[in-house]
């Protein structure tokens, strides 16, 4: 089927849509990003489209008239060059304004990296769902014609453009909320990372320390950390003390137990044991393998 073939969707004298509905390869379903369904719509009388416990991921950007879509209750009014991001597990509809009828261009997808787009993206938006400068139509314009024919090339392309898509809707959510806060959580974390050279794994020393150079509280610590970075202020700090000690097994010839004590550790044997849990390998196993020094 080639790209003049589109069908021209009527329901009822309702909406006019040009869409594709799409059923990805295994390859794809197992690996990427895929698309389930996307396309442009036109209401022709106001309507409303619901939904729920849809085992996707919708993308809409209103491209002209305005309407409102409504997820879980709350409502989420979407003018002219609006978009928003709807887990389609939820419950949610959809419904044009009936004196500025919307045209809209939309992308259902999903794949390995859905969910964990969808709850970074949404843990950054907060309360307000309504995303701005979003390419949705030039997206689906772009990966429409590849979605005439199941090959794996195509696939490849469709789950890029998705990709990249969502990063720069991630970006941009990330640079919003750094204009929202007056904390420069770069600093922040340079601060914890001085302390992973030296410190224990003590949460409390951590926070004490932020608390007093940058005067905010235990609870904006935590919530402004995992915001900002995408990870837990706990899991960033045992993360960041691995990778102290793994660039010291492979570019030092010092012993695990003097790597250990530099990095504040109490006990080498409970660090070993935290080292196995997230490297599946102890720290003499690691050196053996990673060591540039080390010769057979």
């Amino acid at each position: 089927m080639d790209h003049k073939s589109h069908i021209l969707f009527e329901t009822e004298g309702i909406t006019q849509s040009d869409r594709v509905l799409y059923t990805p390869g295994e390859f794809a379903r197992k690996n990427l990003l895929f698309v389930q369904e996307t396309g442009i719509l036109t209401s022709i009388a106001a309507h409303k489209s619901s939904h729920r416990k849809l085992d996707s991921y919708l993308l809409l950007e209103v491209i002209e008239g305005k309407g409102v879509v409504t997820i879980e209750s709350k409502e989420y009014p979407l003018n002219t060059g609006d978009a928003v991001l709807i887990d389609c597990n939820k419950d949610y509809y959809h419904m044009s304004d009936a004196n500025d009828m919307w045209t809209i261009a939309w992308v259902h997808f999903n794949g390995y990296a859905a969910a964990g787009y969808y709850d970074t993206i949404s843990s950054y938006c907060g309360n307000n769902s309504v995303l701005s400068e979003v390419a949705v139509k030039q997206l689906v314009d772009e990966i429409m014609p590849m979605l005439y024919e199941n090959h794996l090339s195509n696939e490849l392309v469709v789950a890029e453009k998705l990709q990249h898509i969502l990063n720069q809707l991630l970006q941009q959510v990330i640079r919003n909320e750094k204009r929202e806060c007056g904390v420069n959580w770069n600093h922040v974390r340079e601060c914890v990372n001085a302390r992973c050279l030296t410190d224990d794994f003590e949460m409390q020393n951590y926070i004490s320390e932020i608390e007093k150079k940058f005067r905010i509280s235990e609870e904006e610590i935590l919530a402004g950390f995992a915001n900002h970075f995408g990870v837990d202020l706990e899991s960033y700090i045992v993360h960041r003390k691995l990778t102290v000690v793994k660039e010291k097994l492979r570019f030092t010839t010092q012993t695990i137990e003097k790597i250990v004590t530099d990095i504040g550790m109490k006990s080498v044997e409970d660090f070993i044991e935290l080292f196995k849990k997230y490297e599946n390998m102890t720290p003499t196993e690691y050196r053996r393998s990673w060591a540039q020094w080390i010769r057979s």
